[in-house]
């Protein structure tokens, strides 16, 4: 451990012994993120696009960015179901780590994480910088999405 907190040896050579249930060798985590439809809009009076972590630049406004705005829908109307198809025929259950507002607006999509057994890993409201907001917005934001949880798939996430 450093003297500023962080640890960059962990183990070493030496890691502990581990012995998953069923004398199994690896556990795998599977979390899919499903953000679609709660981005940063210009249609929705939010003053800017989203941005992609992949560019170093924006589309700024008023002129609208079709190729963000296509990329989110593709994960909503293909994406996602090519995600549960695999997952259904393997038997593979998931951590949806999904925003509120996503699943509102493809209520088939909660409808199959409920038929699927898949597990909900509460993403707030929708895709706003959490760091950003005051104390007050962030609450109401995460009230705002416990509530959409519980009406869209009957439950609030346990997990954040």
């Amino acid at each position: 451990m450093t003297s500023w907190g962080r640890n960059f040896t962990g183990y070493g050579r030496h890691a502990p012994r581990i012995d998953w249930p069923g004398g199994a060798r690896l556990a795998v985590n599977l979390v899919i993120v499903y953000e679609e439809g709660s981005e940063y809009s210009l249609l929705e009076g939010h003053g800017r696009n989203e941005g992609w972590g992949e560019y170093a630049f924006t589309v700024d406004p008023p002129i609208r960015d079709l190729g963000t705005e296509t990329h989110f829908e593709f994960g909503a109307r293909v994406g996602i179901w090519r995600l549960a198809r695999m997952l259904d025929d393997l038997g593979v259950k998931a951590s949806i780590s999904a925003c509120a507002l996503a699943l509102e607006r493809n209520p088939e999509v909660p409808a199959w994480m409920n038929e699927a057994g898949h597990d909900l890993l509460g993403h707030g409201w929708r895709w706003f910088e959490a760091f950003a907001q005051s104390r007050e917005e962030e609450q109401a934001h995460l009230h705002r999405a416990i509530e959409s949880y519980q009406r869209v798939l009957g439950y609030r996430p346990i997990g954040w």
